[in-house]
């Protein structure tokens, strides 16, 4: 029997519910409009501390200046335009979205560029351009010193044409892979613009004495100014220096660079996204065209 009265509860409710004499929350649906909500936070204040909130509240306030008159020990008052703003903290809150900004108002004033680069129409100019004669005539120099060094008994004369030539059979190598070095002067299966250009012997020596720098002035590892790159300092410098004198575009990019290598070398770096992932890492600064106005081997990191 109390089985079916259950039952009977049951289907009775629902039947009420269907009807909307009862809400699902438990609440009739004429009580919905009698509901209480707090205005702000005072209201909650005194709802939940009582008299105490109020009476505190009363004690601390204070008689303030009307508009126009200053107490003796009040700061000045506010403007009454400046009272009536309210600040929206809404404003604070960082949302997702593109950047904008007005192309028109940001000033660019490049640096003049040098006439003659208009006339640089062949690749050997625009090499000449960048390796100026007094950097070849510097090349050949601390080549000289080195092999004065190394061997005072044999010194060698290297002049700056040898050092033109060494550089051009280079290129020629980087273009047309032989097996060896040494297979680009083979009597039969030799590279013509290689061979007619530098003996090989010649090519080698100056390979195992090319300078760019004193070794007398490195400065110990334990210095404070020791410089990881002091052998090819003065190439970074007169690269950039040369390099910086093409306009620079407006927009620009940053970005590392590889300069791959197979030898092994304590600068020697991995970075796994890169076409070639083991080399020397580059810092460029270029243009979007991917003309290059700086750049900085990492040495590894700063003390």
């Amino acid at each position: 029997m109390a089985k079916r009265l259950q039952e009977r509860d049951i289907e009775d409710l629902l039947a009420a519910l269907e009807d909307g004499d009862v809400s699902e929350d438990g609440l009739d649906d004429e009580n919905d409009d009698e509901e209480e909500f707090y205005n702000d936070a005072r209201e909650i204040m005194e709802d939940l501390l009582g008299e105490d909130f109020a009476n505190d509240d009363e004690a601390s306030e204070e008689p303030t200046p009307e508009v126009g008159q200053v107490s003796e020990d009040s700061d000045p008052p506010l403007i009454e335009d400046e009272q009536d703003i309210q600040f929206d903290k809404r404003k604070l809150i960082w949302k997702i979205g593109n950047l904008s900004y007005d192309e028109t108002s940001i000033a660019h004033e490049p640096n003049p560029t040098d006439e003659n680069i208009l006339d640089l129409d062949t690749p050997y100019k625009c090499f000449s351009h960048f390796f100026t004669p007094d950097f070849i005539q510097k090349i050949a120099n601390e080549t000289n010193l080195y092999s004065c060094q190394k061997n005072p008994a044999h010194p060698i004369n290297i002049t700056c044409s040898d050092i033109k030539k060494f550089v051009g059979i280079l290129l020629f190598m980087s273009v047309e892979h032989f097996p060896s070095v040494r297979s680009y002067w083979n009597e039969k299966f030799g590279y013509e613009p290689v061979k007619t250009v530098m003996p090989v012997n010649k090519f080698e020596q100056i390979r195992s004495l090319l300078h760019f720098n004193d070794n007398t002035k490195h400065l110990p590892k334990e210095h404070p100014d020791h410089d990881r790159l002091h052998k090819i300092r003065p190439v970074i410098e007169h690269l950039n220096e040369t390099f910086s004198s093409i306009t620079i575009d407006q927009r620009l990019s940053i970005d590392e660079q590889m300069c791959s290598t197979k030898i092994a070398h304590f600068l020697k770096q991995y970075l796994p996204n890169k076409p070639h992932k083991w080399g020397y890492k580059l810092f460029v600064l270029c243009s979007l065209m991917g003309y290059a106005y700086r750049f900085e081997i990492y040495s590894g990191q700063e003390r």
